[in-house]
């Protein structure tokens, strides 16, 4: 990694190697995992990280959040992935978003709480990410090239 350090970039030394960066997504991950299996003798909790927290302050001073794991089309989730998003769907909107940025052929969005997929085009992916458009609104006969709406 390089940092700047006054006026000059350096080397700074990494706390994961480049595999522990494919296994654990930042150093608090690796730091909190080695930890509790070092003061329990085993891994008693799971630690994951959640791609994205939507949060946004709606009309009337409500606001919401929606929890967005992002996966490759490729991609798979981890062995408690999952079951940790769908514990979350009980208190705030979750989901795991599937494609590969920049989403001109769409993606794949799953509703954790619904268990229900829905393929979007990029559009309504742009709609859906800003609190425009609800999960049930989606595919609801639109044409991949349907327009952002004006709000």
């Amino acid at each position: 990694m390089v940092i700047l350090k006054g006026n000059n970039w350096e080397e700074k030394p990494k706390y994961r190697t480049d595999a522990e960066c494919r296994y654990y997504a930042s150093d608090l991950n690796k730091y909190a995992s080695k930890l509790n299996i070092e003061l329990n003798g085993k891994r008693t909790i799971t630690i994951n990280n959640i791609d994205c927290i939507f949060f946004k302050i709606m009309q009337g001073g409500k606001w919401r959040i929606r929890l967005i794991e992002s996966k490759h089309k490729e991609e798979s989730y981890g062995s408690y992935q999952k079951y940790i998003l769908e514990k979350l769907s009980e208190f705030f909107e979750t989901y795991t978003l599937t494609g590969n940025a920049p989403y001109d052929d769409g993606a794949e969005i799953y509703n954790h709480k619904t268990k229900e997929s829905k393929n979007v085009s990029k559009n309504e992916l742009t709609n859906f990410l800003e609190f425009k458009t609800e999960f049930n609104q989606l595919n609801e006969g639109r044409g991949p090239d349907y327009p952002l709406a004006n709000y």
